[in-house]
């Protein structure tokens, strides 16, 4: 299932063990610097002799000349490359053995905008592979999940658009398949919130490593999670850039129903702004499925079939669900998932759609507990009864 995360990145770590290289000196860090500058000049002008001219080997050339490709593919603009400082994540001997003697890693600010997608640049530090010296050359982009790696700088991507979303993926065929899928998720949404107008930006990484680094979502957190919706900005952002992530391990299974349930869920948190919300999980969570599922033809024992089986195995629950139950790596994730959406539709049906949509935008402008006396006319804890007695009556 899905998960709504504003991620922050956490401590790096080492990539595969201790480093023999020591700490950069002042050419190090100067022919770092040169060289950052030279790729920020190939991508800006899409020159792919200039930047061909930096790689340190046939590889490190081949990707160089693919991000130009990509500039152009995805319609950057404003890209800005800076030279930080060493990294923290170090290279093993057997990658040191991989690259060069004097390679070593070092941390680039990253800075780009999807030309009348994004309303602001995204900027994330990348780790860059790089020889020593004052002629540094370009060896590789780290795909490593404790940085914020977007898919752009590491292959090459395909695009499906319309109007209102774009899709960014590994293959033409798939970057098709998703742009279409991703159109019937806006259709979905707007038929529960009609205001909305996009845009939608999917991202599918080709393998879970990647879908962790583009996503900054931890890998113990991306077992269970199909996609996630987050920002790609550090916090603070007036109008940070919104993207949907696709996990392939979670996502690819699904199937053509589930995957259409996933981008619809996801879409709504595009809509109402859930990468910047202190909503309780089950609300949050649970109202993305509401307007995703509003108008499937399944009933609700095939819908929240995980939950009722988690029910008859372990009893009713005693409250609504929160973080620990609604995390990725919690093996019940997908039956908690079930429960959220199960509470928010109880609420549709007693109440109707257009209280939901009062109430989903009262509590995050003032406070659930608010909203359940003012929209609803009750409060949390009847609630609660009145979804426990329906999860009781599902499960038999």
């Amino acid at each position: 299932m899905t998960v709504v995360v504003v991620v922050t990145r956490p401590e790096r770590a080492d990539l595969d063990g201790p480093s023999s290289a020591d700490g950069p000196d002042d050419d190090r860090a100067s022919g770092a610097g040169a060289l950052v500058e030279r790729i920020q000049a190939a991508l800006r002008h899409q020159d792919e002799e200039a930047a061909a001219r930096l790689g340190g080997s046939d590889e490190a050339t081949r990707l160089l000349t693919v991000m130009v490709d990509n500039v152009e593919t995805l319609d950057l603009d404003r890209i800005t490359l800076r030279y930080i400082d060493e990294s923290d994540t170090s290279l093993s001997s057997a990658r040191q053995g991989r690259y060069a003697p004097d390679a070593w890693v070092a941390d680039v600010q990253l800075t780009w905008r999807l030309r009348g997608r994004d309303p602001a640049p995204s900027t994330v530090e990348v780790p860059f592979v790089i020889t020593a010296g004052q002629d540094a050359l370009f060896l590789d982009v780290l795909v490593d999940p404790s940085y914020r790696v977007p898919m752009w700088v590491t292959g090459p991507v395909a695009v499906g658009e319309s109007s209102r979303v774009l899709v960014e993926a590994r293959s033409p065929a798939e970057a098709r398949r998703l742009g279409r899928q991703a159109v019937v998720a806006v259709r979905t949404v707007n038929r529960s919130l009609p205001a909305w107008r996009g845009p939608l930006i999917v991202e599918a990484p080709g393998t879970a490593v990647a879908f962790s680094a583009a996503s900054g979502l931890p890998r113990d957190q991306a077992r269970g999670i199909a996609a996630v919706t987050t920002t790609t900005e550090p916090p603070g952002s007036p109008r940070p850039p919104v993207h949907v992530f696709l996990n392939p391990r979670v996502f690819g299974p699904l199937g053509p129903r589930g995957q259409q349930i996933v981008l619809a869920h996801e879409a709504t948190h595009v809509a109402v702004g859930a990468a910047d919300t202190s909503l309780p999980l089950w609300l949050s969570e649970g109202y993305a499925d509401y307007v995703a599922l509003r108008y499937s033809p399944l009933p609700a024992t095939v819908l929240g079939a995980q939950i009722m089986a988690l029910v008859r195995r372990d009893g009713v629950p005693d409250r609504l669900p929160g973080a620990a139950e609604l995390a990725g790596n919690n093996p019940d994730v997908g039956a908690w998932y079930e429960s959220a959406w199960l509470a928010v539709d109880l609420m549709g049906d007693r109440y109707g759609a257009e209280r939901v949509h009062r109430f989903y935008r009262t509590s995050d402008s003032e406070s659930p507990r608010r909203a359940f006396s003012s929209v609803l006319g009750t409060t949390e804890a009847a609630f609660t009864r009145e979804w426990q007695a329906r999860l009781d009556e599902l499960a038999g």
